[in-house]
């Protein structure tokens, strides 16, 4: 007879397997790209995005495609599968096979440039529904349709995952598309402008950077970011002691030793660890610091008839200066290098 020690043993163990529900429209549209640069064929996408703190898993949900010019012209695109899952603030990205990220369900989408729509059901019944173009049949948008982005730009939510069950004024045009991402990151601090402050001299131990931070994101933040600059191999910082509303900026002087009269080669980029976007975070330039060894020394801007204009440069310093790079500029903005 078997004891029971030897029974527990020998029970089976059940592993009860995950249990995907749909969950409400906590996932919504978040960003379209109907039209292309250039030919539409492959680069097509609809971004759904997950408003909600937990995973939603995306069986049962489906995302249609609307033909604006007839009633009731909808034609499915995608059916989430058990398998499919979206994250919590995360996204999930359904278009074409030429789609950089590639898609988390590839498929031929062929949107028109309007009116058309898109629309997402979710198991119990609520829709999301964005139109966009001139339309003759309310099922196609909610309240009025979103503006045309035009050729290459997407529309999307701004902020992600807005919905005040208006595409009129929850999406926005998008420049610059970005499937799998979002719109406009909550946490997206940009270096906007760097420069070297007027007074700084060349006979000066130190001169002094002022650079200029945007907020570019949805949240206020920005307080502990750092900003480097790089001139010639002297490596200085300083911080941004305040945190910066959204669409707003902030001056961050950076003191560094004074590398001599010139123009100097200068890079100034940003570090904060929130940061979700980094492509606006490094700036590359050239500072003049004054007074340089190259001076204007002579110029003729109206010349007499058969002669033209010219412009005398002066090296008032004891040895040979490269001219290689450098550049001539007037007030218009026209800019012409010298050698």
């Amino acid at each position: 007879m078997m004891g029971w020690g030897k029974a527990i043993a020998a029970a089976v163990i059940l592993v009860f397997p995950q249990v995907c529900l749909p969950d409400s429209l906590d996932v919504v549209i978040n960003e379209v790209l109907y039209d292309p640069e250039g030919m539409d064929t492959g680069r097509e996408f609809i971004e759904l995005f997950n408003r909600a703190d937990h995973d939603i898993c995306l069986d049962g949900y489906e995302v249609a495609t609307g033909n604006g010019a007839y009633a009731d012209r909808w034609t499915r695109e995608y059916t989430g599968v058990p398998p499919d899952t979206i994250k919590a603030g995360g996204f999930f990205l359904i278009g074409e096979d030429a789609v950089v990220p590639p898609p988390d369900f590839i498929t031929s989408l062929d949107l028109q440039n309007g009116p058309d729509a898109c629309r997402l059901t979710c198991p119990y019944g609520s829709q999301d529904v964005v139109g966009w173009g001139d339309h003759d049949f309310a099922e196609y948008y909610e309240t009025l349709p979103a503006a045309a982005s035009g050729p290459g730009a997407s529309i999307g939510r701004d902020p992600d995952g807005r919905d005040d069950n208006d595409n009129a004024t929850d999406f926005k045009r998008f420049a610059a598309p970005s499937p799998g991402d979002f719109n406009r990151p909550p946490f997206d601090l940009a270096l906007e402008t760097a420069c070297l402050s007027r007074y700084s001299r060349a006979d000066h131990a130190t001169v002094q950077i002022i650079s200029r931070l945007v907020n570019l994101g949805t949240t206020l933040a920005g307080a502990g970011a750092a900003v480097h600059a790089d001139c010639c191999g002297h490596l200085s910082d300083s911080y941004l002691d305040v945190d910066v509303e959204p669409g707003a900026s902030e001056r961050v002087a950076i003191n560094m030793e004074n590398v001599g009269g010139g123009l100097r080669p200068l890079k100034v980029w940003l570090s904060w660890a929130p940061d979700l976007c980094s492509a606006n975070d490094t700036l590359r330039t050239s500072m003049l610091i004054w007074p340089a060894p190259v001076i204007i020394n002579e110029f003729m801007f109206k010349p007499g008839a058969g002669e033209c204009e010219w412009v005398e440069l002066l090296n008032t310093s004891t040895s040979a200066v490269d001219l290689n790079g450098w550049t001539l500029e007037d007030s218009g903005g026209r800019r012409r290098l010298i050698v």
